[in-house]
């Protein structure tokens, strides 16, 4: 709080950078936010006063917390500093205990430029990284009070050796790969012995604005946290409707004289080959998926009846006790933009069609011949 358009605007400015950070998205929905600005801060201080300036300004902003009876917040309270510098810098997370960020602004008075032409940058990795989530940057880190290395840092891992995947905090993440993002996986700086995630990412010192999959999770913990809401893994990759575990693709076939067969998966053969079986019907369900609105659609073309309405979900696609005989299918995910389902069918004299995929048709129409087994995949796109 302070006292004219400057202080007011600042206040604003720095609330309108938290609330449209990424990393935030709509949790901040679950935060309280105050802004607290001392009222002298836009007079140039040395660097020297930058740091006790911030100490008497958290202590300032857990008394007004008091003030306001909101005692609960004190231990979540973070709050970022700004301060027109004879010199620009960003202080991050580390200082007091994680309690803020403390950031140059204003302009330099030499040289009339803003001292940090890229504040939401700095949002993201000083107050966001450091502050909030307790990241550190991504090398081995020694804080100026301390001279351990930062190994309680939940995005960095410390080991003289490149470390095994089901030892560092991001193991459920390894593998995911975002649209036009580097696939997560562990990098490290051998010289520091210090492992990281990510390769680009807003933690990594090199003003990268992107966030990783892994990093927006800890920042979701720690909102639902704070708001005292139990929220899983799967609950945070239902609300980004991504997965980080494999889901599967579960089918079973209608063969003539032995009925359904049993569902298998991923591949498999569902249906006969070498006994002149015609498959009748079909269903196809997807398993363990847990992003919302994913559906499976599929249509096959029958004797006489040419091709059918699609079905949905482990519904019946085919006829039973017709003794009719289908000849083609069609196979397409619903809610599922990164993934591809690939098919096959085995048809009467001429043996297993090539893979097709995403609604192309596999087997024949207009030639009679039948189809005695199928097999079905799920790929993601690359």
């Amino acid at each position: 709080i302070g006292e004219g358009n400057k202080y007011i605007t600042a206040s604003s400015w720095a609330a309108e950078l938290i609330l449209k950070a990424e990393a935030f998205e709509d949790i901040w929905n679950y935060l309280d936010i105050y802004i607290y600005m001392k009222s002298d801060i836009i007079h140039p201080v040395p660097q020297s006063g930058y740091h006790d300036s911030f100490a008497q300004c958290v202590e300032r902003m857990e008394r007004i917390l008091l003030q306001l009876g909101k005692d609960a917040d004190l231990p979540n309270a973070r709050m970022i500093y700004f301060g027109n510098c004879d010199n620009a810098g960003q202080v991050g997370g580390h200082a007091y205990g994680g309690r803020g960020a403390l950031f140059s602004w204003g302009q330099n008075p030499q040289t009339k430029t803003d001292w940090e032409p890229s504040p939401r940058y700095w949002v993201l990795h000083e107050f966001i990284g450091h502050a909030f989530a307790g990241f550190a940057d991504e090398y081995r880190l020694a804080p100026y009070w301390d001279d351990k290395p930062h190994v309680e840092a939940s995005n960095l891992y410390i080991s003289p050796e490149k470390p095994k995947q089901q030892d560092v905090p991001w193991k459920d993440f390894i593998g995911f790969k975002e649209k036009s993002q580097k696939q997560i996986d562990i990098y490290g700086y051998d010289n520091y012995n210090a492992w990281r995630p990510c390769e680009d990412d807003c933690m990594n010192g090199n003003s990268n604005m992107y966030v990783s999959m892994y990093h927006k999770w800890v920042v979701y913990k720690r909102v639902m946290e704070i708001a005292k809401i139990n929220k899983t893994l799967d609950d945070f990759c239902k609300f980004k409707h991504i997965m980080l575990k494999p889901f599967h693709v579960a089918y079973c076939a209608h063969v003539k004289n032995n009925g359904w067969l049993d569902y298998v998966r991923d591949g498999q053969t569902a249906g006969t080959t070498g006994q002149s079986r015609r498959l009748e019907a079909v269903r196809i369900r997807l398993e363990d998926c847990t992003i919302p609105g994913a559906r499976i659609k599929y249509r096959v073309h029958v004797k006489n009846n040419g091709w059918l309405p699609y079905v949905y979900d482990n519904e019946i696609a085919g006829t039973t006790g017709e003794s009719r005989r289908t000849e083609a299918i069609q196979i397409q995910l619903i809610g599922l933009d990164d993934y591809s389902v690939e098919y096959r069918v085995h048809m009467q004299s001429k043996g297993w069609s090539s893979w097709v995929c995403d609604g192309a048709v596999a087997g024949t129409t207009g030639e009679s011949r039948r189809i005695e087994a199928v097999e079905i995949r799920i790929k993601k796109k690359s």
